[in-house]
């Protein structure tokens, strides 16, 4: 996490992040048809309510 923004929001989006990850297979990057380490930010928007 790159800056969080408190109220419970960050450990939401860590396990939304957790759960999209056994859910959904990634697609790994690639560098000459081979799998590499690759960094990707992922931006995460809440909608609060009052």
């Amino acid at each position: 996490m790159i800056k969080g923004i408190g109220s419970g929001c960050d450990e939401e989006a860590v396990r939304a992040i957790a759960s999209m990850n056994t859910a959904h297979r990634w697609t790994p990057a690639k560098t000459n048809g081979q799998p590499v380490k690759a960094l990707f930010t992922l931006p995460i928007k809440f909608v609060l309510q009052q």
